[in-house]
C-alpha cells in the first residue's frame, strides 16, 4: 500500500511538472533611470512590435518584466525612457539580467547573463557599432557563428551593408538556414520575403530609378505638416536617405551623414530624408479610428525623437506615416534601409547607396 501511494504522488508530480509554464523573468539595472517608465515589446522582421509588459524603475534604476510563459525565439527590445535595449531570446530562458547605463545603451555596451544567445547577440552588436566599416567577410564569419537561424538572420539584418549581388549569396545561405530550424514562424516567412525582394530589385526587376536618371519628385508634409518638395532643393547636391526610426543600421549611419552634412553644407550639399515610420495600410485595416489615431501619434512621435536624439539638423524631414507602404518607397522601388540616392544640382541621380563612400562622392561635385 505504501508503494502504490508513492507510485500515486511520483505520477502526481511529474503531471504538475508537465503542465506547469514556466515562465520567464528579465530583471534590469540600467544606470541613470530612476522613476523611468519601461516597456518589453517584441520586434518582428517586417517593422511590427507586440507589446509585452510595462514597468517603472525604482530610485536605482532597478525595473523587472515578469512573464507566465516562455518568450518565443526571436528579437526583443526594452524601451526605457526614449531609448531601446535591443535583446535576442532563443526561448529557453528562465532568469535574464540586464545590466547597463542609460548614457551608453546605444553602444550595445550592456551585460547580459541568463542566455547565451542574448549573450553572442550583444557582443557582436557592440563589436560591430564599435566598426560599423567591419568587412564583409568578418560579418558573415559572425553569422555563421551564431547560435541559432533567427539569430543569423537578425545580425544579418542589423550588420549586412544595403545587399549587392554578392551579399545576397549570403542572405540566401541565411534564409536556407532559417527555412531548415525554424520553418513557418514570423521571422522565416517575412525574411524569406524580403530576401526574395531584394533578388528582384539587384536583378533589375524591381528597379524604379537608375544612375543618371532624374529623381522623382517626393511631395510629403515634415513634423510641422509643412509639405517640402524634393524638386525645391534644385540647385544643390542632395542625400535623398530612406530611413526608420526602429531601423538600427540606419541609426548607426546616421553619425556618417551628419558628418558629410556638416562638412559639406556651405558648398551647397544638404539632405532629404524620408522616414518610412508610421503604421502599414494592412494594420490600419484591423484597427479603429482611434486606435489608428494613436498608432500614429506613437510612430511620429519615435520619428521625431530619432531625429533629435542623432541629431539630424537639415529642414527636410518628411513622412507620410505609412511605413513600407509610403508612396516614395514604391517610386523608388526601396525593399530595405537605409537606401540612399545622391543627386546633383540638375536634380540627376549620380550615385546609389554611397555608404562609405558618400564625402569621397561629393568631393567630386563640391571641392
Amino acid at each position: 500500500m505504501k508503494l502504490l501511494k508513492t507510485i500515486f504522488l511520483l505520477i502526481i508530480s511529474i503531471l504538475f511538472l508537465q503542465c506547469k509554464k514556466d515562465g520567464v523573468v528579465v530583471k534590469c539595472h540600467i544606470a541613470n533611470t530612476a522613476k523611468m517608465k519601461s516597456a518589453l515589446e517584441m520586434v518582428l522582421l517586417n517593422g511590427n512590435v507586440i507589446p509585452l509588459g510595462k514597468a517603472e524603475a525604482d530610485s536605482e534604476g532597478k525595473f523587472n518584466f515578469t512573464l507566465k510563459e516562455n518568450l518565443s525565439p526571436g528579437l526583443y527590445r526594452i524601451i526605457v525612457g526614449n531609448k531601446p535595449i535591443f535583446l535576442l531570446f532563443d526561448g529557453k530562458e528562465h532568469e535574464v539580467t540586464v545590466e547597463g547605463d542609460f548614457n551608453s545603451l546605444e553602444k550595445f555596451e550592456s551585460k547580459v547573463d541568463g542566455s547565451s544567445t542574448c549573450e553572442y547577440y550583444v557582443d557582436n552588436m557592440r563589436s560591430f557599432v564599435a566598426n560599423p566599416a567591419m568587412p564583409q567577410e568578418n560579418i558573415e564569419s559572425m553569422l555563421d557563428a551564431a547560435p541559432t537561424a533567427i539569430c543569423a538572420a537578425i545580425l544579418s539584418f542589423q550588420t549586412l551593408p544595403t545587399p549587392d549581388s554578392a551579399s545576397l549569396v549570403y542572405l540566401k545561405r541565411v534564409r536556407a538556414r532559417l527555412e531548415k530550424e525554424s520553418p513557418n514562424t514570423n521571422y522565416a516567412i517575412h525574411y524569406a520575403q524580403g530576401v526574395s525582394q531584394l533578388d528582384k530589385e539587384i536583378s533589375g526587376a524591381a528597379n524604379a530609378v537608375k544612375v543618371g536618371s532624374v529623381a522623382p519628385e517626393i511631395a510629403l508634409p515634415d513634423p510641422s505638416g509643412v509639405v517640402r518638395k524634393l524638386s525645391d532643393l534644385r540647385g544643390k547636391m542632395v542625400l535623398l536617405d530612406f530611413w526608420a526610426s526602429w531601423c538600427r543600421p540606419c541609426r548607426m549611419e546616421n553619425p556618417n551623414v551628419v558628418k558629410a552634412y556638416n562638412r559639406f553644407k556651405s558648398k551647397g550639399f544638404t539632405v532629404y530624408s524620408v522616414s518610412l515610420d508610421g503604421v502599414s495600410l494592412q494594420n490600419r485595416s484591423r484597427m479603429d479610428a482611434a486606435g489608428i489615431e494613436k498608432a500614429l501619434k506613437e510612430a511620429k512621435r519615435n520619428w521625431t525623437d530619432a531625429i533629435k536624439q542623432d541629431g539630424l539638423p537639415w529642414e527636410n524631414h518628411v513622412s507620410d506615416l505609412q511605413q513600407w507602404d509610403a508612396a516614395p518607397a514604391a517610386i523608388y522601388g526601396v525593399q530595405s534601409i537605409p537606401q540612399t540616392f545622391l543627386i546633383d544640382p540638375d536634380g540627376k541621380i549620380v550615385a546609389i547607396n554611397p555608404r562609405g563612400t558618400l564625402e569621397q562622392e561629393l568631393e567630386k561635385y563640391l571641392q
